[in-house]
């Protein structure tokens, strides 16, 4: 059946979900608010998967996963078997530019065996003094972690910071991302 079908009352008392719209106003409206929500949807995972293609990774991303690649595996035992056992071929226990196909958010990087998404956020993700992450990170990162995966953000400061807070740069980076890997790791529950 079509709305056209239906009296404007009827549609009207549908659309405020009030109980007293006929039945099959009620299912007609809803098959049509689901199809519009599916498209929208899978208009928004086509749209992340267009942009992935089309983005380049930030230095600062590529830099993050290259020190999670060291860094990973010397704190999960599983992924250390893995790394091992692929010298020299691409370390699939690390997915870059991951978009989950349930919701069409992208992810830098993805611990797929451990869920653990980590979001490299440079300094378009925070406002103008660099202090305070911008409301659709805080809402991304709140999603995904609704969705199941455990977020790990490395912010473009903290990245500075701990390579001028240390004796080497990269001692001070590989420690961060060490901390912040345990730090998730502790929120996970064995299965």
């Amino acid at each position: 059946a079509q709305l056209s079908n239906f009296t404007r009352e009827d549609v009207f008392t549908a659309f405020y979900g009030q109980r007293s719209a006929p039945a099959a106003v009620r299912q007609t409206f809803n098959a049509l608010e689901e199809s519009a929500e599916e498209r929208c949807r899978r208009e928004f995972i086509h749209e992340s998967l267009l942009h992935r293609i089309a983005q380049r990774s930030s230095r600062l991303h590529e830099k993050v996963s290259s020190v999670l690649l060291e860094v990973a595996p010397t704190i999960i035992p599983d992924l250390r078997s893995a790394a091992q056992s692929e010298e020299g071929e691409h370390d699939d226990w690390l997915q870059q530019e991951y978009v989950d196909h349930l919701s069409g958010y992208s992810m830098d990087m993805l611990i797929p065996s451990y869920a653990i998404a980590i979001e490299v956020d440079g300094p378009s993700h925070f406002d103008w003094k660099g202090q305070r992450a911008m409301g659709a990170t805080l809402m991304k990162h709140r999603h995904l972690r609704l969705l199941g995966y455990h977020v790990v953000s490395v912010s473009y400061r903290e990245w500075e910071e701990a390579a001028a807070g240390s004796a080497s740069i990269e001692v001070g980076r590989r420690a961060l991302l060490a901390r912040k890997m345990v730090h998730a790791l502790k929120h996970i529950k064995p299965s």
